[in-house]
């Protein structure tokens, strides 16, 4: 007798689809994130000239190096064909809400929320430039389709992850990868040493120093998600176009992303013994908002293909406090989507951290199995 199960994906998005991997497409993710480096020779890296913010790297030992152009260079990594992730550049006046990238470029559309996260509007688009920091030859870049800062609604900062959502896939081959998400918070400070990577001042030289966690000499004035660092070499150190950059540490033999930089250093030409300390986002704190809105699920049995998940996100107007307390519309523009899917049992290998109840807080799941067996009609 063979069985299968139909796996029924409902969303409703009072923006309209975001694009979500598939089980079956984060399940190969997973199982391929942070494996495959392309092979480099010691000519390609120059350890010998030294850089402010660290060693000159090859951008085949960081292959899901990513960079984003907003009035200028920015670090960021590649998470998976469809998603690049760095840190908050959205800011907004206080004094009457509106909100601006960098405090340069104002928005005029309004932006939404979908629980806690900010959903910007599609005019931040256009303002965005990505790619690989390898250039793939004969490769447009990519465009950016829908920009999301995780828990923006609560409060908008820099220690905030933002995702920019590609309008297509991006080309993976042996020197252009996702790099893995960190699946607890405790990973940061369970890690002896991590290396962190980024453009620099100049946004033209992809460079790398090694660093290990402290505890923030400002930590009372912190978010707990936000974690420091010290280099081990004194005389290296961040600076501008580093911002985005990740915090890659090797566990059970795959490259990690622990945090992204996001606050620290801008006088490049100073001593890095005098550098402000750098401060990051601690990723494995956004995992389950990362898998929600993404479908970048590190606990792939959060995403699991033997159940049907119904997602019915509530339309928020963003308001001036930026809060949880906006109201929630009882009616919405929506676009609904039913995709069925059949899928094999597979057996999945448990992951460690929180379970698929930890993720279910944000989405209710309704599981409904409908067997199909061959000797009877259904």
């Amino acid at each position: 007798m063979v069985s299968s199960f139909l796996v029924l994906l409902v969303s409703l998005l009072s923006t309209g689809s975001t694009y979500r991997l598939s089980a079956e497409q984060n399940l190969e993710l997973q199982e391929t994130c942070g494996r495959m480096r392309g092979s480099f020779t010691s000519g390609e890296i120059d350890v010998s000239r030294k850089f402010v913010e660290g060693n000159r790297a090859s951008t085949l030992e960081f292959p899901w190096a990513a960079s984003v152009n907003v009035e200028g260079i920015l670090t960021a990594s590649v998470i998976s064909p469809r998603h690049i992730l760095l840190f908050n550049i959205i800011e907004m006046d206080p004094s009457n809400g509106t909100l601006s990238i960098f405090d340069d470029i104002a928005l005029t559309q309004k932006a939404e929320c979908d629980v806690n996260d900010l959903l910007l509007p599609e005019e931040v688009n256009k303002y965005i430039e990505v790619d690989f920091v390898a250039k793939q030859s004969a490769v447009a870049s990519p465009q950016v389709a829908k920009v999301i800062v995780l828990d923006g609604c609560v409060k908008i900062d820099t220690f905030k992850p933002m995702i920019l959502e590609l309008a297509e896939d991006l080309q993976f081959d042996e020197n252009h990868r996702a790099i893995c998400l960190s699946d607890s918070e405790d990973n940061w400070n369970t890690t002896e040493e991590f290396s962190v990577f980024g453009l620099g001042p100049r946004g033209k030289s992809l460079s790398t120093a090694k660093f290990a966690p402290k505890e923030c000499s400002r930590k009372d004035s912190l978010e707990s998600y936000v974690e420091c660092a010290k280099p081990l070499n004194e005389s290296q150190g961040l600076c501008a176009g580093d911002f985005g950059g990740g915090a890659v540490a090797e566990i059970n033999e795959r490259d990690v992303l622990l945090g992204v930089y996001a606050e620290g250093n801008v006088q490049c030409k100073t001593d890095p013994r005098k550098h402000r300390e750098p401060e990051f986002i601690n990723i494995g704190h956004f995992k389950d908002s990362i898998c929600r809105q993404t479908g970048i699920c590190v606990d792939v049995q959060a995403f699991s293909t033997t159940t049907t998940t119904t997602t019915v996100e509530s339309s928020k107007k963003f308001t001036e406090e930026g809060s949880g307390d906006s109201e929630e519309t009882d009616s919405f523009d929506s676009e609904e989507s039913i995709t069925a899917e059949t899928y094999e049992r597979m057996k999945i290998k448990e992951s460690s951290g929180s379970s698929a109840e930890d993720f279910s807080a944000h989405v209710k799941n309704i599981h409904i199995h409908i067997r199909l067996d061959d000797e009877q009609d259904v």
